[in-house]
């Protein structure tokens, strides 16, 4: 509370309550994740805006669930000691700061022949993931090019 002052803890205690979440480690991460990173986001956002109200700027927020092959990536590096596949972790396992990454610069199979080796398991390329690489890559490359995500 002493970060918030007790008025804005208890809004935010109702707004991530434990009971909304399966776990009180999840409620946490969820309000860990919206202030250490949403918020600094959009205060960014608002001040590259500052004198350029015509100025476009575009922000994403990669939150989907992982499931296959860079759920296994996870587990692996977690663990102590090489296992046989598949690694038993909830599914789907959620997205966590840096996931995107290897997305963006497409090398989801690098990135696995590499933790494979690290973790002494075989990390097989899902072709879920190769679309998803394509398709944020192709947005990151328009952006680059263009200035527009979109082309």
């Amino acid at each position: 509370m002493a970060t918030f002052g007790t008025a804005k803890g208890n809004q935010l205690f109702l707004l991530y309550h434990p009971s909304k979440y399966a776990t009180v480690a999840n409620a946490i991460l969820d309000l860990h994740t919206d202030f250490d990173f949403g918020c600094y986001a959009r205060k960014l956002v608002r001040s590259s805006r500052t004198g350029s109200p015509a100025k476009k700027v575009y922000r994403y927020l990669f939150d989907g669930q992982i499931f296959g092959s860079l759920q296994y990536a996870v587990a692996a590096l977690l663990s102590s000691e090489p296992s046989p596949m598949p690694i038993p972790l909830p599914a789907p396992y959620p997205a966590f700061h840096g996931t995107d990454i290897p997305y963006v610069f497409q090398n989801i199979p690098e990135l696995y022949s590499a933790i494979s080796s690290m973790a002494g398991v075989t990390i097989p390329t899902m072709p879920r993931d190769l679309v998803l690489q394509k398709t944020m890559g192709g947005y990151w490359m328009n952006y680059a090019r263009s200035g527009n995500p979109n082309g």
